[in-house]
């Protein structure tokens, strides 16, 4: 069975470290920039949040993520979560957090 890697890392020194070993060792997934809505909240006004637009997004100074994800097996699965674990010494050198999720069905080449 596979299963969905999700990680999110606050975008340091460290981070770029974590990916580049992922890959080192044959772990193949996605990395995007993002950023949490409690950062990007807090630079939007209270009266201006019924709906967020890109003309919120313009004035916004967004405080970068990285987001990785990827869908691997039983064995990749622990050796991913092992990297990312020792790396990040347990997220306390690099603040964010991981989860893996069951996937039932998949179509493509992962």
């Amino acid at each position: 069975m596979k299963h969905l890697l999700f990680a999110v890392f606050e975008n340091n020194s460290l981070t770029n470290d974590i990916v580049h070993e992922l890959s080192k060792n044959d772990i193949n997934g996605t990395v995007l920039g993002s950023t949490s809505l409690k950062h990007m909240n807090s630079n939007i006004e209270d009266d201006e949040l019924h709906f967020i637009s890109l003309r919120h997004i313009d004035k916004l100074h967004l405080e970068e993520n990285v987001t990785f994800y990827a869908i691997l097996d039983e064995e990749e699965i622990d050796k991913a979560r092992e990297i990312i674990r020792t790396m990040s010494q347990k997220f306390t050198k690099v603040k964010g957090g991981m989860f893996v999720v069951p996937v039932e069905s998949y179509e493509g080449s992962f």
